[in-house]
């Protein structure tokens, strides 16, 4: 007894709708300039709130910590994103700091 396979049902809408654009890497800021500034002041937001939470550990010490984690690995995933612009020495320095500040 064969079974017949019959066409696909069509789709609400097509596949990159729900995902954005599949294959290419976009951003939202198009000037060069302009993203970097965008990294910059972010990167140094998250690291003010890592300070910042450090600096609340009177008030309760585990959401300090937690707070400061939070912040770090928001730092962390910045570096990753500007990586390919930073030389491999800055690259190195930046995540080593990040790593001490962790301890």
């Amino acid at each position: 007894m064969a079974t017949t396979t019959g066409p696909k049902p069509a789709l609400p809408y097509p596949e990159q709708d729900k995902l954005g654009p599949l294959g290419i890497k976009t951003s939202a800021i198009h000037d060069a300039a302009a993203l970097r500034n965008a990294l910059l002041r972010a990167f140094e937001a998250a690291a003010q709130e890592a300070k910042d939470a450090v600096g609340a550990v009177d008030k309760s010490a585990a959401s300090a910590v937690h707070d400061s984690r939070k912040a770090l690995r928001r730092a962390r995933a910045i570096l990753g994103l500007m990586a390919g612009a930073l030389p491999k020495s800055e690259r190195r320095a930046v995540k080593g700091a990040l790593q001490e500040a962790r301890r």
